[in-house]
């Protein structure tokens, strides 16, 4: 695997320019805080269970998709 050295919130900030998505539109969707998201594309926030489940469901992708693009980010930064 490639390692990954960005965070996993500018994937996030990407797809949903994609999909023209406010942060508070996914946050809606997610039944999150919007702050949650804001913070997840300024790389503030590091992805978890929780919430990789959440994108996963509202993406169409699988949670362990973007636990695997936190982790790898992760270890980039060590």
């Amino acid at each position: 695997m490639n390692e990954n050295h960005f965070h996993p919130g500018v994937y996030l900030r990407e797809l949903m320019i994609w999909h023209d998505l406010s942060a508070g539109d996914l946050a809606s969707a997610m039944r999150v805080p919007d702050r949650e998201i804001v913070d997840l594309t300024r790389a503030r926030r590091k992805i978890d269970r929780v919430t990789s489940q959440g994108l996963a469901d509202y993406f169409g992708n699988s949670a362990q998709f973007w636990l695997d693009l936190q982790r790898s980010f992760d270890r980039g930064c060590s």
